[in-house]
């Protein structure tokens, strides 16, 4: 078994869930952080409704690499790989959404939900 996951989070333009413009990962080893990474990502849009959540602008992304662009670099981390998301779902599909318009692949990984287990352990703790 693994002694290490990713955990990753998707910011995105807008309510189109191929709009991400914001990539952020952190590789935990042996419950340490040994890697961080973030991709300012320039989305197939200019609209951005989200920003007042996450600060992030069109002018800031506007020079950035596309997903298309980006996903090489980013692949090693999901393939094959335990992945963790506060959200899985949202991120996920963020990410299903966002490969299928750059007509990319989903790799094979195992996915965490630590809305879930954190929902979980709350729930344990309430009863």
């Amino acid at each position: 078994m693994q002694a290490y996951f990713t955990a990753f989070d998707f910011e995105t333009a807008n309510f189109q869930s191929h709009s991400a413009c914001q990539l952020g990962l952190a590789v935990v080893e042996n419950g340490r952080i040994v890697l961080e990474k973030a991709w300012l990502i320039r989305p197939p849009t200019k609209v951005f409704t989200f920003s007042y959540l996450h600060g992030i602008t069109y002018s800031m992304v506007k020079s950035q690499p596309t997903f298309g662009e980006v996903w090489p670099e980013a692949r090693p981390f999901f393939e094959r790989q335990i992945i963790a998301a506060h959200n899985a779902d949202f991120d996920i599909g963020v990410l299903l959404a966002t490969l299928t318009h750059y007509g990319l692949f989903m790799p094979e990984f195992y996915v965490i939900d630590t809305l879930a287990v954190a929902r979980s352990a709350w729930h344990s703790v309430a009863d």
